[in-house]
């Protein structure tokens, strides 16, 4: 276990390093097992080298921890701020067109499908049958 904070060092210890194991946070770091390392406590240790080094591991361990630990800060943070982004993107183009992201309705009982032509239409529909009946007559 890592004391509070290391004398000399002015991180301020809330508690974190004092809960985690760093000397086994570091061995799963060595061997590239990163989820062990979360789950040893890579995220809730403080990130002071100082401390960890008074903890007892070498400068090696220390920046190869710390390291990771930001590495992971980083990837973490730029998964939320993608998901932030997603999230905006999705909620302009709901504003941007309503309609398509509207779920369809039912087709309003005012409209009803008319089997009849409207005069302009059956007017000319009658010229060209006419028209046709007089070429096709030997």
């Amino acid at each position: 276990m890592v004391p509070e904070a290391a004398s000399g060092c002015r991180c301020h210890d809330d508690g974190n390093v004092a809960s985690v194991a760093l000397h086994d946070v570091a061995g799963a770091v060595a061997i590239d097992d990163i989820d062990r390392a979360i789950e040893a406590g890579l995220l809730r240790w403080n990130g002071c080298v100082a401390c960890a080094l008074a903890g007892g591991l070498d400068p090696t361990d220390a920046a190869l921890l710390s390291s990771a630990r930001a590495s992971r800060l980083s990837a973490l943070a730029s998964r939320e701020r993608y998901r932030a982004r997603q999230h905006r993107l999705q909620e302009r183009s709901v504003q941007r067109d309503p309609r398509r992201h509207a779920t369809p309705s039912a087709i309003p009982v005012s409209f009803k499908l008319d089997s009849t032509l409207p005069t302009a239409a059956a007017a000319a529909l009658a010229r060209a049958k006419a028209k046709a009946a007089t070429r096709a007559k030997p």
